[in-house]
């Protein structure tokens, strides 16, 4: 490895002055061009279009991709109203309940008769 420093004077676009006032010439123009001209509600919403329907795709897709990758929707768990029953379904799904949960399946007894 060397420490020269590199050499990016072959990126400056202003190297070419003719050139790069040309560039900035036509991008002045047209868009002076797009300014002077007058764009109806009806244009307008038709170039936002496609800018729209890209994003709404986009959201379909992610949504879409999370879903799938998570499982689908699960539908609503029925509750068991045996603690045996419901002990073994927080074990087989790996479920971690919480306290007041677990308490109340048990019948939050604590010993006392």
């Amino acid at each position: 490895m060397t420490d020269d420093p590199v050499d990016l004077s072959a990126l400056d676009p202003a190297r070419d002055s003719a050139r790069w006032e040309a560039r900035i010439g036509a991008v002045t123009t047209r868009v002076l061009a797009a300014r002077r001209r007058k764009v109806s509600v009806g244009d307008q919403l038709a170039l936002w279009a496609r800018p729209s329907m890209a994003v709404a795709a986009s959201l379909a897709l992610v949504t879409w991709a999370g879903v799938w990758a998570f499982g689908g929707l699960a539908p609503a768990v029925q509750r068991s109203s045996d603690p045996a029953i419901e002990l073994a379904r927080w074990a087989s799904t790996g479920e971690l309940p919480a306290t007041p949960q677990l308490m109340k399946l048990l019948g939050d007894s604590h010993g006392r008769d």
